[in-house]
């Protein structure tokens, strides 16, 4: 039986710290890369903090920087990397086993162009695959806490459009308005998230952690007896699988 160290070469006993979000479309990069990799790290996100150290990202991490952008590694030495190619880059050169380019100069350049194009020349396609159709909005209200069952997938679907339709600048500012739209108190929302943050982070920080168990970096992720289901191009056979064990649709009160 191998060893750890054989089996994951790239196994460190101190586990790397990978500051995130599970929406974030560049932390799935990171992510599934050290997944990959196996790389030992823990997740976190830059509202939740880390054991021992809850105000580093905002005392440290953000101040050093000047900005507020993610996935950043926190390293076993307190010093941190921001920006995928960078960090990438950065554990491809501590840990070569098992590399995850070529070894050939000319294909490794080849391939650092296709990394390249992907992170900065798909993003926008990205962007419009990921947000512009009802199914994913559909998707990301589902994910949405229950507080509002008869009203949350209609206020995803407009927030969604709002922010990533292109049209809308300071988005942020249109929250509010959405939510009065909609019929809802967004003084006593704004007041619920305060008093209850540690147990939206809690729950923020347990979906980052079922998300790393699937075995999959990317979202939206969804498993379902073991079995993931990665993108919007999946949810149908995720439903099919589900009715395939004698799930049934749940009917919700229409949305006003």
């Amino acid at each position: 039986m191998k060893s750890l160290l054989e089996a994951f070469p790239a196994w460190t006993t101190e586990p790397y710290i990978h500051w995130s979000t599970h929406a974030s479309l560049y932390s799935a990069k990171t992510r599934a890369y050290m997944i990959k990799k196996g790389i030992n790290f823990t997740e976190t996100n830059p509202f939740a903090g880390v054991a021992g150290a809850k105000d580093r990202w905002k005392k440290v991490i953000e101040s050093a920087m000047g900005y507020f952008g993610i996935p950043v590694l926190d390293l076993p030495d307190g010093t941190f990397i921001s920006d995928t190619t960078a960090i990438i880059r950065y554990l491809e050169e501590q840990h070569p086993e098992p590399a995850m380019q070529p070894e050939d100069p000319v294909m490794r350049a080849l391939a650092w162009l296709i990394f390249n194009y992907g992170t900065e020349g798909l993003f926008l396609n990205a962007q419009h695959f990921r947000w512009s159709f009802k199914e994913s909005a559909d998707f990301a209200a589902a994910l949405i806490q229950e507080e509002y069952p008869d009203k949350n997938l209609a206020w995803a679907q407009q927030m969604f459009r709002k922010i990533y339709d292109g049209t809308t600048d300071n988005w942020p500012d249109h929250i509010p308005v959405v939510l009065n739209e909609l019929g809802l108190d967004t003084q006593a929302i704004e007041k619920k998230a305060q008093e209850n943050e540690d147990n939206y982070l809690a729950v923020i920080d347990e979906n980052l952690k079922m998300g790393h168990a699937s075995g999959h970096g990317g979202v939206p992720n969804a498993v379902f007896r073991g079995e993931p289901f990665w993108g919007q191009d999946r949810i149908d056979r995720l439903v099919w699988r589900m009715k395939q064990n004698g799930l049934t649709e749940r009917q919700l009160p229409p949305t006003n």
